[in-house]
């Protein structure tokens, strides 16, 4: 694999730093992203494992005008500025490594992401939603067995769009393919807007005052819930309510790891 080892450059009287390749994306831009003039740009780029088509890292480079490959766009929210190149850039969006309690997170947590690609993570809502409304992305999920994991399945989407905040990050999502043995998000995912424990907007509703009516605190993670789910990745390992699973997975539906990517169309 190509080995890039980045310091602090100067280029045209402006600085781009040198970045740690074990950092996430979010907190890369945030940490170290400096555009003083239009003459100077931080441009990241991915690695891609040509077998397996994952990211393996993600390094920071600093180009001059004359030798920028691509035309860059600017994404700006409130809290960074993405810089992404115009033919697309696959990204990690989710990665549960243990089923823990990890996903149990407020709706400012999810909107924002939270922790890096080394272990559990979320990139966040706002991102995400940016991101798919340009349309060039398809969504895969990779689902490791837990019955048997040294087994992996995917499904992938060819159509997946996340609204923004003020539409509560409503899922729209089709095209399935793959070998994770059912549709399981679209058919009781699409459509559905995205609840955490401080935000419910599910559709389940319940009669008994001893039970939550929120399916993020009943299953113990954010996510696009109907009333409940069919796909809980990120849900707590050995909950009551269905656990960390993927409904029709071959060979049970219990999960051991997830992850889920935005990929080139």
């Amino acid at each position: 694999m190509l080995n890039v080892h980045m310091h602090r450059h100067v280029l045209n009287g402006s600085a781009c730093l040198g970045l740690n390749p074990v950092w996430d994306l979010r907190e890369r831009v945030r940490a170290s992203m400096y555009i003083p003039s239009v003459f100077s740009l931080c441009f990241f780029f991915v690695i891609i494992n040509s077998v397996t088509s994952h990211v393996q890292n993600i390094y920071a480079a600093s180009l001059s005008p004359q030798t920028l490959p691509l035309q860059l766009k600017f994404v700006i929210t409130k809290t960074m500025i993405v810089l992404f190149v115009a033919n697309c850039v696959p990204l990690l969006i989710q990665q549960n490594v243990d089923g823990s309690d990890f996903f149990n997170r407020s709706w400012v947590e999810f909107k924002v992401g939270f922790n890096n690609t080394i272990g559990n993570y979320w990139l966040g809502n706002d991102l995400l939603s940016e991101l798919t409304q340009t349309g060039r992305y398809k969504l895969r999920f990779d689902l490791q067995s837990r019955a048997n994991p040294s087994n992996w399945y995917f499904a992938e989407y060819s159509g997946f769009f996340v609204s923004d905040e003020t539409q509560n990050y409503t899922l729209q999502v089709f095209g399935f393919s793959g070998n994770a043995g059912s549709d399981s998000f679209n058919k009781i995912h699409n459509g559905m807007k995205f609840t955490t424990y401080d935000r419910d907007n599910d559709l389940y509703t319940t009669s008994n005052n001893r039970q939550s009516s929120n399916c993020a605190a009943r299953h113990g993670g954010g996510f696009w819930y109907n009333a409940c789910a069919a796909v809980e990745v990120n849900s707590l390992k050995g909950h009551p309510y269905d656990d960390f699973s993927w409904d029709g997975l071959p060979g049970g539906k219990a999960l051991q790891s997830t992850r889920m990517w935005l990929l080139c169309k």
